[in-house]
């Protein structure tokens, strides 16, 4: 009910006042008395009251019609939404698998780089072992060398001793002939005396023990730390050669797989080229790996075919059940 302004402001006006109003300006209006703005007045009410029935099922169908087009509305809504959120999805599983095949490339090359740095560091050892091996070889001919000269200079030495006995022998035979009788005594005595020959060869022989037991010492700690370092060097031979061994093999695989992608790639088309590719790096990946792409691959295809046919992965429900609700209402 309207209100009124002016003094009365704020307050309901009467039914009275309000029909006062109208007449009053339909008369000024219409220019007719006030009888017969009465009589229009209820004449319109008696067709209104008869023409009710009409206007309710109007009323209602209009009714109807506008809660069909805001659930209509609410339907498209929700699509769109349930679309948005497919592609952001699809925009979010596109993203995630070309970071793993980034990773997957970036591991790919760090996996080719440790083989090759692998094999440059076997080869550094093979190198490494000839050298040592022909520096080896080298000091044993030194040492060779060495033995040699110090006999040739042992030689020497006697053959010098001797020389420079017989020379004494000479210059006191022949300045001193006495003394040349008394030493050939005493030399007689000496070699004819058991116990100074026996002394003699005792210390002699202490000597000999002596030596051959320091030269035994030294050959066996030599020996010791050669065959150490020698079961050290075959065990990193070893494991060198069955890391190279298995480069080698992934190596030929590779080259194979490189040579069929090659040769096949003349006569595929993009798409099958493309797929094949795929397998082969599908093969060449971890089993967690494998699981994460196939897991982005499926979800890929699923948003795809929701995309296609007009509803969402987790809203597909709600919109089922959303239009069984629009078909009880």
């Amino acid at each position: 009910m309207a209100k009124g302004g002016g003094k009365n402001k704020g307050r309901v006006k009467s039914k009275k006042k309000i029909f006062k109003n109208f007449t009053t300006s339909l008369l000024e209006r219409e220019g007719c008395t006030f009888a017969d703005a009465a009589t229009a007045g209820r004449a319109r009410k008696a067709a209104e009251k008869a023409d009710y029935p009409t206007l309710k099922r109007t009323a209602a169908a209009t009714l109807e019609k506008l809660k069909k087009a805001q659930l209509a509305k609410r339907r498209e809504a929700r699509v769109r939404k349930s679309a948005e959120q497919a592609a952001e999805e699809e925009r979010q599983l596109l993203a995630r698998e070309r970071i793993l095949r980034a990773d997957l490339k970036k591991e790919l090359g760090e996996e080719q780089r440790r083989r090759i740095e692998a094999e440059q560091r076997a080869q550094a050892a093979i190198a490494r072992e000839q050298a040592s091996e022909h520096q080896r070889q080298q000091q044993r001919a030194a040492d060779g060398e060495a033995v040699a000269n110090v006999l040739t200079q042992l030689g020497s030495l006697r053959l010098e001793k001797q020389m420079l006995q017989d020379q004494q022998r000479e210059m006191v035979e022949i300045f001193c002939p006495q003394a040349a009788s008394v030493m050939a005594v005493q030399q007689q005595q000496h070699n004819g005396n058991p116990l100074l020959s026996a002394k003699d060869q005792l210390i002699r022989t202490r000597m000999e023990v002596e030596q051959a037991r320091r030269e035994l010492e030294a050959a066996s700690a030599w020996g010791k730390v050669a065959e150490t370092r020698n079961a050290n060097l075959r065990k990193k031979n070893a494991r060198q050669g069955k890391r190279i061994e298995t480069l080698s093999a992934r190596n030929e695989h590779l080259k194979a797989t490189i040579a069929a992608t090659e040769g096949e790639s003349a006569s595929l088309e993009p798409a099958e080229l493309e797929k094949i590719v795929e397998t082969r790096v599908l093969d060449n990946l971890r089993p967690r790996q494998k699981v994460e792409l196939v897991e982005a691959e499926v979800k890929t295809g699923l948003v795809r075919a929701v995309r296609q046919h007009g509803f969402g992965i987790g809203g597909n429900r709600r919109l089922c059940g959303a239009s069984t609700g629009y078909a009880k209402e």
